[in-house]
């Protein structure tokens, strides 16, 4: 069943997720492997669809995202020219706010993360360095038809400011266009007070018809004190959030225990946009 979203100028078609329980990772025992997701549903791949992910950056060097890091058709690399005339010189793969440079590397694990939930290659699951033997069984991301582009915010010891938030979101206002950005993921909170700052950025982008997901945060919402952006009326809020009463959610699955449902949901709905 099809349920019709509609905000602003913004037009979205959420199919009933239950039986799709597309994510495959989480202690949830409920969910589906994913070998068995992408057989039964094989069309759903974000091909052709760029997502940004405001987060952390992302490792270049990870084997499960290669060919998944969005490359700037616009730009030279190296030659320290803004060829695009973005205001951004290099920006091949995205931006670094918190260096203000054009390498936007992970050095805390949070966006490679995500990025991976979102975007990743199929791949066998045969455990880590760190004791974990694996399961055996093939994972990808939801959307491993599309790219991501890395706008790094949030500094190695997982703190990020507001400023560099809206730097980001103002990037993709004046990108999204040109380079046909259908999604947008930011798994942080800026606050009440922070989210006055970016709510130009964040209605602009949806009322354009670029779908954003925002973390609802990761169950620690008290006192009906919403994270945000989740909580705006210009995102969708994926998790799980105990207040009293509940923000209106959309997670796969009918029980939510990870926040790991942003990812899903922002990247499925990027390849579902009507």
């Amino acid at each position: 069943m099809a349920k019709k979203i509609s905000r602003g100028a913004s037009h979205y078609s959420l199919e009933q997720l239950e039986s799709r329980e597309l994510l495959s990772w989480s202690n949830t025992s409920m969910l589906m492997d994913q070998d068995l997701s992408v057989s039964k549903y094989p069309s759903i791949n974000g091909s052709n669809q760029v997502i940004v992910d405001i987060d952390s950056g992302i490792n270049f060097n990870h084997p499960k995202l290669a060919g998944r890091i969005w490359t700037n058709p616009g730009e030279i690399p190296g030659n320290h020219i803004d060829d695009d005339h973005n205001g951004y010189v290099d920006d091949v793969h995205g931006w670094n706010f918190v260096a203000n440079n054009n390498n936007p590397s992970d050095d805390q694990g949070h966006g490679t993360m995500t990025a991976g939930y979102m975007v990743a290659n199929r791949f066998t699951n045969t455990g880590n360095t760190h004791g974990y033997s694996g399961d055996g069984k093939d994972y990808q991301g939801v959307a491993a038809g599309a790219q991501v582009i890395p706008l790094k915010v949030i500094d190695s010891g997982l703190h990020w400011t507001t400023a560099n938030v809206e730097k980001a979101l103002k990037w993709v206002v004046a990108n999204h266009r040109r380079y046909h950005i259908t999604a947008v993921n930011m798994s942080l909170d800026v606050g009440s007070g922070g989210y006055s700052q970016i709510a130009d950025e964040i209605s602009t982008l949806w009322n354009n018809g670029v779908f954003i997901g925002a973390s609802s945060g990761n169950g620690y919402n008290y006192n009906n004190i919403y994270s945000q952006p989740a909580g705006s009326a210009y995102a969708m809020s994926f998790a799980f959030a105990r207040t009293g009463s509940y923000l209106p959610l959309y997670g796969a699955g009918a029980v939510i225990e990870t926040t790991g449902m942003i990812f899903c949901v922002t990247a499925f709905l990027a390849t579902r946009r009507r």
